[in-house]
């Protein structure tokens, strides 16, 4: 990339902050005038009390009436443009993306059979070709590096493309996916389509170097409810009502929406969804849109960002947005009022949305340690993850579960790297479908965060992540 092309981008990359940003002003100075008239309402009508005054809150409310059905007719075509999206996105009709089942199976060619034998075969395959796509890619620039390197006969010329490749955890999990289907098929066409039914997804998703496409359509499908519970939480900062100053984006509860959904899944043969059947074993545990936990909902700010009167269901929208937002904006909070740029508040949101992996006290000591120059440095903390310790102590289910995490999170840690991953790759394709990036982050910083997620070069004098 040339000079030119650089600053041509990184001007672009201003005008449209700054566009963005004039339209959050815009939006900011509406809902104030909204305010200040419900306010003046109100004072109105408990300051005067005679026949005139209450003809005219008779004519406002009047007004208010009619304004209330008009909104309440918009957000029914909203909502009903959402579900039309949300039922094209599920049936593969967006564009270029994996074919995946998303629906729960249809009936086989025997008794026992979930899914057509023929569609399986087709989720299988589709998947690691497009899986391995980048790592063939990788693999061609570096043979050319490799050939270079043979001519002039220099040994670190031809290995390094080669670690590059193996530095990479999408490259590396693609790469062994792709061998691991050439050399044994049964094996990975048998468990790509364990994962199908369990999942309704790919073994990429699993391991978390694709977006969760299932995910992501339950995401947009609560779109509208997710968009009115940040706004307000954002107005009630801007007004003074919460000693908070990081505000929180809509895109950002959504790709945590769509990261938790790997839980909320229902599962064949009528057992249940993912969480229900570990709540048998592992009573408490999280559940609902977001994964929230018996103290999420006992959140004493719970009810007050929600509409007067629901009900704290973990399946509510509204209260699995509430609830989700609760969850991260400790963290989030202490990042801002320690000085923290919009892309560490995205990386720590992306981390903190999973609940106990990753606290505000977690937070405290990682910028106690890890600070430099008033900035975190992501690399070197996460450098020095490696995956969940099992205890001796732990019950059995739970050492199963942990063997899980480590699993899908192979060769790094669960908690931090792995939920990073998966939380960019899907904020990363909702942003692809129209979604603005959360304030203050651009694209480039979705590559930045990515390639923190993905680096699994450990050497400490080498910067493979540089900040943007």
């Amino acid at each position: 990339m040339t000079l030119a092309e650089w600053a041509r981008i990184r001007e672009e990359e201003r005008q449209r902050r700054e566009r963005e940003e004039q339209k959050a002003e815009n939006q900011r100075r509406r809902l104030a005038r909204l305010e200040a008239q419900q306010q003046a309402a109100r004072l109105a009508a408990q300051d005067n009390r005679n026949d005139y005054m209450e003809d005219k809150m008779n004519a406002i409310d009047a007004a208010d009436e009619a304004e209330y059905t008009r909104v309440q007719s918009v957000l029914a075509q909203r909502e009903l443009e959402q579900q039309q999206t949300y039922d094209r996105f599920r049936q593969g009709e967006w564009g270029d993306r994996p074919l995946v089942n998303l629906s729960a199976g249809a009936e086989g060619t025997s008794s026992n059979a979930k899914i057509p034998i023929l569609s399986s075969l087709i989720q299988a395959t589709v998947p690691v070709l497009l899986l391995t796509i980048s790592g063939i890619q990788k693999v061609a620039s570096s043979a050319e590096k490799v050939w270079t390197g043979i001519k002039q006969k220099g040994r670190d010329n031809i290995l390094e493309p080669l670690q590059d490749i193996w530095n990479n955890r999408t490259a590396r999990i693609a790469l062994t996916l792709g061998v691991t289907a050439v050399i044994a098929p049964k094996l990975y066409f048998g468990f790509n389509s364990v994962i199908n039914v369990v999942y309704h997804s790919n073994i990429g998703t699993l391991f978390g170097i694709t977006p969760d496409y299932n995910g992501i359509a339950v995401a947009l499908q609560n779109k509208t409810d997710i968009e009115l519970i940040t706004d307000s939480y954002n107005l009630k900062i801007q007004n003074g009502e919460l000693d908070r100053q990081a505000q929180i984006d809509p895109i950002a509860i959504e790709a945590a929406f769509a990261v938790q959904n790997q839980w909320n899944i229902e599962l064949p043969w009528g057992l249940g969804s993912i969480d229900s059947l570990i709540a048998q074993f592992r009573p408490g545990s999280s559940t609902g849109l977001a994964q929230l936990t018996a103290n999420d909902l006992e959140n004493e700010n719970l009810a007050s960002l929600i509409p007067t009167g629901t009900a704290i269901d973990a399946d509510n929208p509204y209260v699995a947005t509430a609830g989700m937002i609760e969850r991260v904006a400790p963290a989030v909070e202490l990042c801002a009022r320690k000085g923290c740029s919009s892309v560490d508040q995205m990386i720590v949101l992306a981390m903190a949305q999973n609940g106990n992996g990753f606290t505000e006290k977690r937070l405290a000591e990682i910028i106690n340690h890890y600070e430099v120059n008033g900035q975190i440095d992501w690399e070197r903390f996460l450098e020095q993850q490696g995956p969940k310790a099992l205890k001796p102590e732990m019950e059995f289910f739970d050492k199963l579960l942990y063997l899980g995490y480590n699993t899908k999170a192979i060769p790094g840690n669960f908690d931090t790297e792995f939920m990073l991953q998966r939380f960019i790759n899907n904020m990363q394709e909702l942003h692809n479908n129209g979604e603005p990036l959360p304030y203050g982050v651009t694209e480039i910083d979705l590559v930045y965060a990515n390639c923190l997620a993905n680096n699994l070069n450990d050497s400490p004098e080498i910067i493979n992540c540089p900040r943007p």
